[in-house]
């Protein structure tokens, strides 16, 4: 198989590049343009569109620039000229100013970087969790390193180029929305993956790649058209929702949970009919007379006193994952209170008497991981048999700390610095046998 690496200058070198097993669905996905209607999913939530298609010389005068850049960057952008008379210059097609504006705007931001940042900062300007960036860096075989000289506390590091191929794969792939998983058709047609594979075949269904928006990974999706094509095949198309709502409309109208409304619609049940949503898209909704009902109920629900926290806030305070908080808030299940949470939404919540006893158990573990790694961890990052790591532990003088994961499990974890000198001898090693 042919290697595949993201070539944009250095560092990203073959000695210090990650090294996949197989090229990922993110590193396919950046080998192909950027389709324009996609920027103008991804930053309409940023700028105010304008009202008309613009000619060169119109987006040069606003953005005080040459038209010959605005045809440049219009070009590079894949934006679109627009039919027009005889007598009119050319005109392009709606956003093009704002995408336009946008991207010099991002090439002024990226000047300014520094030469390499954490995956922090990263998430910072790109409006992403941190986990997000370490994983699509991941994917994409994004170069890093360790250098607490810049960081403190020794952080992973990337190169600024890791910022623009992460802001390339955001592009590539806005939120997924109302676009489908081959597997959520699958569930919501209640039809085998043979069933649905054959039909996006036969009918000329194109994936594209979309950021999931539970897990924010980037993966193929397919567009509500499909979903609306498929049912149709399926079965007879219901009538249109008009003033019907589903579960997940009520719960936005209502600012609150879906599974608030989940609990609360079981004796509405018999009144539910498909009826099919503004794309088209048939899906279970209820009469507006059940919205009234459970506006009803919200209206009774107190509000949370001082003190009282979500099972998400626990999580946040002690920072453990939802699994370890949620075993042990099993024993005290009768103690949580329906109550409005401080962005007046009904959730469940736990006396500060329950909240202080989690708190004392979760003092009692060793300290969290950071950036600290595992053996194990850097076996697998590096490539290399855990017999290799062993040998060089001694060699860099490790002093292991036992350390806890977000789940509250505690093993033995080594320093960033440990982790970048065993990176530093495979790299030394590799070179020497050249």
């Amino acid at each position: 198989m042919e290697e595949f690496k993201i070539q944009k200058g250095e560092p990203l070198s073959p000695e210090t590049i990650i090294d996949l097993p197989e090229r990922s669905y993110a590193q396919e996905v950046l080998l192909t343009p950027i389709p324009f209607s996609n920027r103008v999913d991804v930053l309409s939530d940023y700028f105010k569109p304008s009202s008309r298609s613009l000619t060169a010389k119109e987006i040069a005068v606003f953005l005080n620039t040459s038209e010959w850049n605005v045809v440049k960057l219009a070009d590079k952008l894949q934006a679109s000229i627009v039919p027009y008379s005889t007598e009119e210059e050319p005109r392009y097609e709606m956003y093009t100013l704002e995408v336009i504006q946008e991207e010099l705007e991002w090439q002024k931001t990226v000047k300014e970087l520094p030469e390499f940042l954490s995956a922090k900062k990263i998430g910072s300007y790109l409006n992403k969790e941190y986990d997000w960036v370490i994983r699509n860096a991941y994917e994409i075989a994004a170069y890093s390193e360790i250098n607490d000289s810049r960081y403190k506390n020794q952080a992973v590091v990337y190169h600024k180029d890791t910022i623009e191929m992460l802001r390339e794969l955001i592009l590539h792939a806005p939120p997924a929305n109302d676009w489908y998983l081959q597997s959520e058709l699958e569930d919501i047609l209640g039809k085998s993956t043979s069933w649905i594979k054959k039909r996006v075949k036969d009918y000329e269904i194109q994936s594209s790649p979309r950021t999931a928006l539970i897990s924010g990974e980037v993966v193929p999706h397919y567009p509500p058209e499909a979903l609306a094509l498929l049912t149709d095949l399926l079965e007879e198309i219901p009538p249109p929702a008009l003033d019907w709502m589903t579960e997940q409309g009520m719960a936005r109208e209502l600012g609150v949970d879906p599974g608030w409304i989940r609990a609360r619609i079981v004796p509405y049940r018999n009144l539910a009919e498909q009826r099919l949503n503004i794309g088209n898209i048939p899906h279970l909704h209820f009469p507006p007379s059940v919205f009234d009902e459970l506006t009803c109920l919200l209206n009774e629900v107190p509000t949370a006193e001082a003190g009282w926290l979500t099972a998400g806030e626990i999580e946040k305070l002690l920072s453990l994952s939802d699994t370890w908080v949620s075993k042990r808030l099993e024993p005290y299940k009768d103690q949580a209170v329906s109550l409005r949470s401080s962005v007046n939404r009904p959730l469940y919540h736990y006396p500060p008497e329950v909240v202080e006893l989690l708190r004392d158990e979760a003092e009692k573990l060793a300290p969290p991981a950071q950036d600290w790694i595992t053996k194990k961890k850097m076996s697998k990052i590096l490539g290399k048999h855990g017999s290799w790591i062993d040998l060089r532990l001694s060699k860099v003088h490790a002093r292991p700390e036992m350390r806890r994961d977000s789940l509250g499990r505690e093993f033995i974890h080594y320093s960033p610095f440990v982790y970048q000198r065993l990176h530093d001898l495979m790299v030394e090693e590799r070179t020497d046998k050249r």
